[in-house]
């Protein structure tokens, strides 16, 4: 079997619920740690519309470029007075691949997982008057990862809007 070069290529990863639910309430190991989400008395289900989980994608994936970033400073003296540039490094261009959840319960399966791997995980919270009380989780981002660091965690999933 003959493997792509763009296998080893990093990637971001998008995943983004079809169906949103809140409230959940976390749910902790015996040490204190966060290991899965479950409904409440009062959770409801929001089933996002395709522009809405489009939105939702670019916004994780802006949070993720903007939390990433290099920052860089430039200090100069002009006519004697300290003069401070703060911009960039140069964009790093990566390619994003965007995949469906099911819903928040697997979003955040999914999210677990990655953190277990020791993948950074960036989450993007949005509110919304559907969404009720309180803001919910709408889409998560990886760090750029190598395709094998996402096997047996998002391998399964499949992209958003596959064949549609």
């Amino acid at each position: 079997m003959e493997i792509s070069p763009y296998t080893f290529q990093e990637r971001i990863y998008v995943v983004v619920p079809e169906v949103v639910f809140n409230p959940l309430r976390m749910v902790c190991d015996s040490e204190g740690a966060p290991i899965s989400v479950e409904s409440t008395e009062s959770t409801i289900a929001v089933v996002q519309p395709k522009g809405r989980m489009g939105a939702q994608m670019v916004h994780v994936g802006r949070f993720m470029g903007m939390a990433t970033a290099e920052w860089q400073t430039e200090h100069t003296l002009v006519g004697g007075v300290q003069q401070c540039k703060v911009f960039t490094a140069p964009f790093k261009n990566y390619t994003t691949i965007t995949l469906a959840a099911r819903d928040s319960f697997e979003l955040f399966h999914v999210y677990f997982l990655l953190v277990k791997a020791g993948i950074t995980v960036y989450t993007f919270e949005d509110t919304n008057p559907e969404y009720g009380e309180g803001s919910v989780v709408t889409a998560l981002a990886t760090e750029p990862i190598s395709w094998e660091r996402r096997l047996g965690i998002l391998d399964y999933l499949p992209l958003l809007w596959q064949g549609e």
